[in-house]
């Protein structure tokens, strides 16, 4: 998890008291720019450390659970994903978190990750994973990397499998992100993955739209979540053609 900066343990703190908070009421008691809360509300948000919605955000120890206890949920979501993976894969990784975190799952093959995400060279990773990190500009909210020197590498590659991290799933938009230029990265890699393109998501994400949209369900094949997700959700995702995959969690 990346260290956080002053401001951005007292908005947290702020959450923990008010529960809820506007982006110009936060701005307004921490003496901040709204451009700037904007940035930190994406990264805290990112971590798990808050739920952002349009305009604010609202604490996640108001639901009930902390980031501990959501950071184990994601790691056992990875570790079912994980077992995908076959010896000999070339497999593309977006800047997910729980994406990422596949690769501390993942022991003894001799794979290939082609990644946007830098939080890659920072993991324990098995010595038979080789690494490519994709080159760019990275952007200051989440550290991905984007733009055209990425997108002119992986246009050179081709994957056998796809692991994607998304912020919203919706079965009318697709795949949603926060963040407008990681939508061409996700897509190329779905575009150019030859095999299974899953992705990682809690099951508290369904329904939602995102602010940016990076596929169509009909982009995947698999959806990999958690008990949680109601028969209502899976019915509908499953009858766009998608395979949803639902692990239990501690």
């Amino acid at each position: 998890m990346k260290a956080l900066n002053m401001r951005q343990k007292k908005i947290i703190a702020l959450l923990k008291d008010y529960e809820t908070l506007t982006v110009s009421e936060i701005s307004h008691i921490i003496e901040a720019s709204d451009a700037t809360i904007r940035r930190d509300l994406i990264i805290l948000a990112e971590q798990h450390l808050i739920e952002k919605f349009h305009g604010g955000a609202k604490s996640i120890e108001s639901k009930g659970y902390n980031y501990i206890e959501q950071h184990n949920k994601l790691n056992q979501l990875a570790y079912y994903a994980a077992s995908f993976v076959e010896d000999g894969d070339v497999i593309f990784i977006n800047s997910s978190l729980t994406a990422i975190l596949t690769l501390n799952h993942i022991v003894g093959k001799q794979i290939t990750v082609v990644t946007n995400n830098p939080v890659v060279v920072n993991l324990n990773i098995d010595k038979n994973i080789e690494l490519i990190l994709l080159g760019g500009m990275i952007m200051p909210a989440k550290k991905s990397i984007v733009g055209h020197f990425a997108t002119d590498m992986l246009a050179t590659i081709t994957a056998n499998r796809c692991f994607l991290g998304v912020s919203a799933l919706n079965t009318t938009a697709g795949l949603g992100t926060t963040i407008f230029q990681e939508t061409t990265i996700n897509k190329m890699f779905l575009d150019r993955c030859s095999g299974d393109k899953i992705v990682i998501a809690e099951s508290h994400k369904f329904g939602k739209e995102g602010n940016f949209i990076s596929a169509q369900l009909t982009d995947i094949t698999h959806i990999v979540t958690d008990t949680n997700c109601s028969e209502y959700d899976e019915v509908a995702f499953t009858a766009t053609g998608v395979k949803l995959i639902k692990v239990k969690v501690n």
